[in-house]
């Protein structure tokens, strides 16, 4: 069996440091081009991703790395084009907007899968099942995470953000 012809929209520290050697060490897929607005990035480089799944020939998927404020719209476009999509976290900025994309991606015949380093750990499914029929009224996130060593210099993490509609 071939493998799968991928391609990274949005090529920053986290598809650099997490995603390409997952794609490499996994000899089900092939990364075949990249695209960053800098033009970073391995394999067949793009500025515009755009002309990326147009241009790349064979293309199967795309693993879209992107802030999250664009990503609803590119995979959208990209599900339209009969890709498979991986969307980073968060996928989008609302329910509404992932639930589109799903009937999108059904419709389409094509797989639609969204990131979260934890969502399959035991603590998750605990929480589920903690809160089953329960209905939460106020909810505070404390972000623990190094932002400026998986995020340098994107300043997109710092713009306030309207709020997400659950």
């Amino acid at each position: 069996m071939n493998p799968i012809k991928i391609a990274i929209l949005g090529f920053g520290k986290i598809a650099e440091d997490q995603h390409v050697p997952s794609i490499r060490d996994n000899g089900r897929f092939e990364l075949v081009a990249t695209s960053s607005r800098s033009g970073e990035g391995v394999a067949q480089k793009f500025t515009d991703w755009r002309e990326l799944i147009r241009s790349v020939e064979g293309l199967e998927a795309v693993a879209i790395t992107t802030p999250p404020g664009p990503r609803f719209d590119i995979a959208r476009e990209c599900i339209a084009a009969g890709l498979h999509c991986l969307l980073e976290k968060p996928p989008t900025t609302g329910l509404a907007q992932i639930a589109d994309l799903e009937c999108l991606a059904q419709a389409k015949g094509v797989s639609l899968f969204t990131t979260w380093h934890a969502q399959h750990h035991s603590t998750v499914d605990a929480a589920a099942k903690a809160l089953a029929g329960k209905r939460i009224k106020s909810m505070a996130i404390h972000w623990h995470e190094d932002v400026h060593k998986w995020h340098p210099g994107q300043q997109w993490i710092w713009e306030p953000r309207r709020l997400w509609r659950l």
